[in-house]
């Protein structure tokens, strides 16, 4: 299966829209291929996005989109999950377990906080928690 190819390329193409982000800032010189900085980049892994039914195919096209990220030279690269999403889309796996995560769902400020302090989903450490904030979504540095 492409399944590596595909998060790897994936990845590439949103880099790019970056670059280009940033050259029509007047950012980065015309023709650049890199960001001005290394940015931090966070994979979206929500049930509301496509995914394959094989836990391992989705693992693999993660893994190709935090390669291509790393490659380069992205000042970190996170994943923002809960931990029921990670668990059905990746059957928990825990080869990201170096990797940051950034909690979704929590409904209150103390919720967020308590997160902060709970294991992440990938196995690495929480650095950030989402929670509602009047009507809207505000995060907490962990």
């Amino acid at each position: 299966d492409c399944a590596y190819d595909y998060g790897w390329n994936a990845a590439a193409d949103s880099y790019q829209t970056a670059v280009l982000a940033y050259i029509s800032l007047g950012l980065a010189a015309p023709g650049a291929t890199r960001t001005p900085q290394a940015n931090a980049w966070w994979l979206d892994v929500e049930t509301g996005n496509s995914w394959r039914s094989a836990a391992a195919l989705n693992v693999a096209a993660l893994q190709g989109e935090f390669d291509y990220l790393q490659s380069v030279g992205a000042a970190s690269v996170g994943f923002y999950s809960t931990s029921f999403q990670w668990n059905l889309i990746t059957a928990g796996t825990k080869v990201f377990a170096a990797a940051p995560g950034w909690v979704a769902g929590a409904g209150t400020t103390s919720g967020a906080r308590a997160s902060c302090s709970s294991g992440g989903f990938t196995g690495g450490p929480v650095v950030m928690a989402q929670y509602a904030a009047n009507g809207f979504d505000a995060d907490w540095r962990c």
